[in-house]
């Protein structure tokens, strides 16, 4: 069984709702998945693949992104909840970053380059921190794919999942 929804204004909803608690309304589902600023009632409705995907097939490019990336939630939420080994390892390296010492020191050297005041020996230590962070990035970058292509999710799908937010890029 699948879902159809159609759209319902608040001003419809007090009414609805209050008609609803006389027993007048079919039974309404409220559903907000797509974090729309609307809501969204869903009623039940007997659809095939076909009928299901000629409805896909009308919806507007962001909400076909939107929807994708909510029917692929549901069937990763699907799974069962414990990580193969091969997802544990990957998982353990998107989360490895600098320690937070090293992070610190990276901060502080980049405070002192700013303000000009570096010394060469400082140089070369954060041109070293920044190889090193760098090269962390890319292994977590490369873990996050390869665990995506485990999943068979999109990445972007994945990062949700997982609660990671991309960095913004400073230039």
């Amino acid at each position: 069984m699948f879902w159809m929804g159609f759209s319902i204004s608040h001003d419809d909803l007090k009414t609805q709702t209050d008609n609803d608690m006389e027993g007048h309304l079919p039974q309404l589902i409220l559903y907000n998945a797509l974090h729309l600023s609307r809501a969204v009632f869903m009623a039940t409705t007997q659809l095939n693949g076909h009928d299901l995907l000629e409805v896909v097939r009308q919806m507007p490019p962001r909400e076909f992104d939107a929807f994708l990336e909510e029917a692929v939630s549901v069937r990763a939420s699907s799974r069962a909840a414990t990580l193969s080994r091969r997802e544990t390892v990957l998982i353990k390296r998107i989360n490895a970053g600098l320690p937070l010492t090293l992070q610190k020191r990276y901060a502080q050297l980049l405070g002192r380059r700013r303000r000009r005041d570096l010394t060469p020996e400082e140089q070369r230590e954060l041109l070293k921190l920044t190889h090193d962070a760098e090269s962390r990035d890319a292994d977590r970058a490369a873990a996050l794919v390869d665990l995506a292509k485990l999943r068979r999710v999109p990445v972007r799908v994945l990062m949700k999942q997982l609660g990671i937010k991309a960095r913004p890029i400073h230039g």
